[in-house]
């Protein structure tokens, strides 16, 4: 079995649960729904949580689509839209094995979350930035609140999301928290803030899924073959968590890559002999 793709969105934020609330799946799903929400809303937006690729690639498909009358704003925890971009010192990791297995793990993981985490293509980027009605905000989204009693042009129920400077990762929790630094309302929110890499577990057996519940200890075990190791039974190839064997495998950026690993576990390669010709 091989597991492959992004996962299923994260949990949704408190007081998510509102027909006017999209994720990055869902999105793309009901986009119909979506513009009659748009169309039938009496001061039309849309707010896009996230900072990353998903978000980025929904705020462009209304520049696409030539939408360019409803006001779009991507909220993130950055200070703006970081760009991604193709270097040859980059790229190299990508087919020079040695040298990716040279790098400390840290070094690994730092990499492959720059690559797949809070950037954007350059080409999706420039499109963005040439978009009048599109704009970035910095803040968290503590959660999503009514914004009072429904009324007809609001049905379904009108939210907003209520706002927080980002938190600093390395700063321990407040022990309450801290008053809200503002409000958004739009008339469509899309969280896409990403997806739970890990989601397949769910689909497991108890007994089987309770074998990875220490995640990092399973990332450092994935075999050459992209293959959860012992003590689980082998078998599960989950290349989206098996960036200690290379950059390519979480983002399915190599497919042929990951194709050849997984499938030599299996299939032993057909050598060619030359013969010379007569």
């Amino acid at each position: 079995m091989v597991v492959t793709g992004s996962g299923a969105p994260l949990p949704r934020l408190s007081g998510g649960v509102n027909p006017r609330v999209f994720d990055g799946h869902s999105f793309w799903l009901n986009l119909p729904q979506i513009l009659s929400l748009l169309q039938n809303d009496p001061a039309p937006s849309v707010a896009i949580i996230g900072a990353g690729g998903t978000a980025a690639a929904i705020a462009h498909w209304f520049v696409r689509e030539q939408i360019t009358d409803i006001p779009v704003t991507v909220i993130g925890r950055e200070a703006t839209l970081f760009i991604r971009t193709s270097t040859p010192f980059e790229d190299r990791l990508f087919s020079d094995e040695a040298a990716w297995a040279a790098l400390a793990p840290h070094v690994r993981e730092a990499f492959v979350a720059r690559l797949t985490r809070g950037v954007v293509w350059d080409y999706v980027l420039h499109r963005l930035g040439g978009a009048n009605n599109i704009q970035y905000r910095s803040a968290d989204v503590r959660h999503f609140a009514p914004t009072g009693a429904p009324t007809p042009s609001s049905t379904p129920p009108a939210i907003m999301a209520v706002l927080d400077h980002p938190p600093d990762p390395k700063a321990p929790a407040p022990a309450t928290p801290p008053a809200p630094v503002g409000f958004l309302s739009a008339a469509v929110f899309v969280d896409a803030r990403g997806f739970d890499a890990w989601g397949f577990t769910r689909l497991l057996p108890t007994a089987l899924a309770g074998q990875l519940a220490n995640r990092a200890t399973v990332m450092g075990n994935i075999d050459y073959h992209l293959c959860v190791g012992a003590p689980f039974p082998g078998g599960l190839h989950v290349p989206m968590l098996a960036s200690i064997q290379g950059p390519a495998a979480p983002n399915l950026m190599a497919l042929g890559w990951m194709s050849d690993r997984i499938l030599r576990r299996y299939v032993t390669p057909i050598v060619a002999k030359w013969r010379p010709a007569g």
